[in-house]
């Protein structure tokens, strides 16, 4: 699907980071946005993903290299998934993040209509 969307994907080759040669996956947005994927080759899980942004857009605006970097994967329903995230200003080396996850629903039922669009406010 990724063609059909207008996006991109291309292979940058290989990166050493911490002692780990990674596969360099760079994937472009039909917008122009570039991100790209770091694989790790012993284990073929997707370990980093670094982007040019703003980390906060609606606090800050200043775009620089934001590392995201997945770890403690665990099988759910067949598929590894990652339950931490850590993400780091690669430019200042500053701690901006950790996401842990308690657990994932896979298609939880749920009421449609809160994905109804509320009616635009009265001018």
């Amino acid at each position: 699907d990724v063609a059909a969307n207008g996006h991109k994907v291309g292979y940058l080759g290989c990166e050493a980071i911490d002692g780990v040669d990674y596969h360099v996956i760079e994937i472009t947005l039909s917008d122009g946005f570039k991100t790209y994927r770091y694989i790790n080759p012993a284990t073929w899980m997707i370990e980093r993903g670094r982007d040019f942004r703003a980390f906060h857009p609606a606090v800050d605006d200043k775009k620089t290299w934001v590392e995201t970097a997945w770890s403690d994967y665990r099988p759910v329903d067949g598929v590894m998934r990652a339950f931490v995230s850590v993400n780091t200003d690669l430019t200042t080396g500053q701690w901006k993040a950790t996401n842990k996850v308690t657990g994932f629903k896979l298609n939880p039922d749920f009421d449609a209509s809160i994905f109804v669009r509320p009616p635009a406010p009265a001018r």
